[in-house]
């Protein structure tokens, strides 16, 4: 999230979504369809506790207010988020200073304040003329265009051209070579033996103006390798920009490392193995953390560390990895440069633990120039195989015993520490031993009051569902005086459903999400909510 202040608008989150909101009110849309769709299309990303989401609302909640349909929901979850200082911890998070705080605090009061006097009237819709679509020039994958840059010419060769979505502008992958051609060397260069600075994604109206491009030659693109060019490697035109770290690869180069991998090659992949794989001058690696095989094909879990070497010799355990996800054969670029040169001790049961039983298989580009994925947050941020490897070891049957009936544990993220509250340990249906948990929505800062710390979601959870218990440790024995144990019982007939099978994963939150603090859930009767 890009912040540049303490005000209320000044967060890119906020900007793009009250904009976003205001061009679809401008259409005629209704104020209700809006909101709701913007929810919903941050909600398939985020979680509705994490920091970004406040922006959300206090955009869609100023949006409301400037429309004068302001909703219950928007209004209670600003409320929510302003009252419990959410969103100062947030801040603070972000490392703002204590007086950025103060005037954080000030704005968001002011903020609320605002939202409690309505508007007397609401914002007119603006009718603006379609303007005219731009559209491509004449081209075809595979042409060379030059254009005018300082005191000679860029070379842009186009990769492929495609529609992302149906309601999208038409797009082509372009690849923009790194030197600058005087007039006479244009007509006597092999494009393909050229060093390719940047390779990025342009829509036809930011393409450039057909009076300011010409076509200078033509190169073969393999129809193996075109599916690759639909890759982001750049968020936006870089065309007079002056090219910082470039790619160094030509584009035959280029091409070579996108042919198509055979079983042969597939088949030499090790669970475990670490790999060197030449890039450029030197080399970068990945290890390969599971295979899988479904009805679909065959399917990879690797991950991209982030060094580059001279040399195919690196510490893998401790080396950040910058990319980590599942790929299939076809996605994965050409293995013949890749060289077994160690291994690592992988958990047996990294398949379940990391996606879950039913999430395994999922799209990605393992994208070797560019690290560019998404994964959980929390494992993603333990940045190195070494804690990773270690959060998702088996949990033994005497870590699981240890844990204790009202025990508050903290346990390691890569962001310092989170809590969680064992409330029941239970013999499920499927008799698997299982505990009712309470996951504290942010480790606090200094010792407190937990009792009045929000939750983040409750589940029910069996050895094999949670982070490795072998690194959590006991923080106190909580035991609330007036605490009525019927409540939880209440809760587990309520909810315990989704947990017969032992499967709801701890980071995804697939049951009873709340946003009360432990003190409130505690006292809640589940049999009459």
């Amino acid at each position: 999230m890009g912040c540049w202040g303490m005000g209320m608008t000044q967060t890119d989150e906020f900007c793009e979504i009250y904009e976003k909101f205001m061009e679809e009110y401008d259409d005629g849309k209704a104020v209700s369809e809006i909101t709701a769709e913007i929810l919903a299309n941050y909600h398939n990303e985020f979680d509705d506790d994490d920091g970004v989401m406040h922006d959300v609302y206090f955009a869609l909640a100023k949006a409301e207010w400037m429309c004068c349909e302001q909703s219950e929901p928007i209004l209670a979850r600003v409320r929510e988020i302003i009252g419990s200082k959410a969103n100062i911890t947030f801040y603070r998070e972000l490392e703002a200073t204590e007086s950025d705080l103060r005037l954080r605090q000030k704005n968001l009061e002011k903020f609320w304040n605002m939202l409690q006097t309505p508007r007397e009237k609401p914002r007119k819709r603006k009718r603006t003329a379609p303007l005219a679509k731009k559209t491509f020039p004449t081209l075809e994958i595979g042409d060379c265009f030059a254009y005018k840059y300082e005191d000679g010419f860029r070379v842009i060769c186009v990769l492929e051209r495609f529609r992302p979505r149906a309601d999208r502008e038409e797009t082509v992958s372009v690849a923009l070579f790194s030197n600058v051609y005087s007039s006479e060397k244009l007509k006597n260069t092999d494009f393909l033996q050229e060093n390719t600075g940047k390779i990025f994604t342009v829509t036809a109206s930011e393409f450039l103006g057909k009076s300011v491009i010409r076509k200078i030659a033509h190169v073969k693109i393999p129809s193996n390798c075109r599916q690759f060019f639909e890759i982001l490697y750049e968020s936006k035109p870089v065309f007079r920009m002056k090219i910082e770290n470039p790619l160094d690869l030509t584009l035959s180069e280029l091409f070579r490392h996108y042919e198509q991998n055979t079983n042969e090659a597939m088949q030499k992949l090790e669970v475990g193995g670490c790999y060197a794989y030449r890039y450029k001058n030197g080399y970068q690696f990945a290890v390969v953390l599971d295979h899988t095989k479904s009805d679909n094909g065959q399917y990879w879990m690797i991950a991209v560390l982030s060094a580059f070497s001279d040399t195919p010799d690196i510490d893998f355990l401790h080396t950040d990895f910058s990319t980590l996800a599942v790929y299939g054969k076809e996605e994965i670029p050409n293995l013949s440069g890749w060289e077994k040169v160690s291994s690592v001790a992988v958990p047996s049961n990294m398949q379940k633990r990391f996606l879950g039983k039913s999430k395994y298989i999922i799209n990605g580009i393992l994208d070797f120039l560019k690290n560019h994925v998404k994964i959980y947050r929390e494992l993603y941020l333990l940045h190195q195989l070494a804690p990773l490897l270690a959060y998702c070891q088996e949990t033994t049957d005497e870590a699981f015993a240890k844990l204790e009936t009202y025990g508050l544990y903290s346990y390691p993220t890569a962001d310092g520490f989170r809590l969680a509250l064992i409330l029941d340990q239970f013999l499920s249906s499927c008799g698997t031993e299982c505990a009712l948990i309470a996951l504290l929505r942010k480790f606090p800062f200094s010792a407190g009051d937990y009792m009045n710390y929000i939750i983040s979601h409750v589940g029910i959870y069996s050895a094999d569902m949670l982070p490795n218990t072998e690194a959590w440790a006991l923080v106190n024995k909580m035991i609330p005086a007036d605490y009525v144990p019927g409540n939880l019982q209440a809760f587990r007939a309520k909810y315990g459903a989704v947990a017969t099978g032992c499967i709801q994963r701890f980071f995804q939150k697939k049951g009873s999400e709340t946003m009360l603090t432990l003190n409130q859930f505690l006292r809640t009767d589940y049999a009459q909510a």
